[in-house]
């Protein structure tokens, strides 16, 4: 259908379509370099962001937003919204902390590989090695008994689940979106699929792993519709 034959239904739709995108355009002018550096922009993009941070005045950084929303719309669009909402989708951050807490439970390292397995899937670029290691390490610093344990041995505990979070909050800040709709390489050491799309994650309740104590909610995949 061109132009000169849409139906005043299309013709609507595709001007609420294109004022979406203009406010995506904002929210990607808002956005620090790394951050962008995780999106599937084109160089297009690329160059249009960079002249944005020259652009003061509220009126026009939203006409330039609606020019950011038209190059939105003639590259891969579903993939830059969907990689967008990613990176503001406050689950992924609450995945982190619930990983953390489920190696901080187990009995030993071997009872925690479930867990770095789940963290190697959706980050196949992660060192499995390194993340074992402070698996081992968070596990060992956790007093036998908390409220038995001393200013010392608490304190090393909260040092090495800061760490062993930080490790992970390094993965997420560093991992590409746009691997939620390419499929991503297997992890280093493991033949794990890549990724699926976010829109499968979703927060649910699961059993606590082995001989793990039991966990906060986790992450399950659903069935695909």
């Amino acid at each position: 259908m061109t132009e000169y034959n849409d139906t005043p239904a299309s013709k609507t739709r595709r001007k609420q379509d294109m004022q979406a995108l203009q406010e995506v355009g904002l929210t990607l002018m808002g956005l620090k370099p790394e951050q962008r550096a995780r999106l599937p922009l084109t160089d297009g993009l690329e160059k249009a962001l960079d002249e944005a941070r020259r652009i003061t005045n509220l009126d026009a950084r939203r006409r330039h937003a609606l020019f950011i929303g038209r190059l939105i719309y003639d590259a891969d669009s579903d993939a830059i919204v969907s990689a967008v909402e990613a990176l503001q989708n406050p689950l992924r951050q609450q995945r982190l902390q619930h990983w953390t807490e489920q190696v901080a439970a187990c009995d030993g390292p071997k009872e925690a590989e479930p867990v770095l397995q789940q963290v190697l899937t959706e980050y196949p670029e992660g060192d499995r090695q390194a993340l074992r290691n402070q698996a081992r390490n968070l596990i060992k610093a956790r007093p036998a008994d908390p409220d038995a344990a001393d200013a010392d041995q608490r304190a090393r505990f909260k040092r090495e689940r800061k760490r062993f979070q930080s490790l992970l909050n390094d993965l997420e800040k560093n991992a590409p979106l746009y691997y939620l709709w390419e499929r991503a390489p297997p992890a280093k050491g493991s033949e794990a699929p890549g990724r699926m799309p976010e829109r499968c994650l979703t927060a649910a309740p699961s059993a606590s792993l082995g001989s793990c104590r039991p966990a906060k909610p986790a992450f399950r995949l659903q069935a695909s519709s």
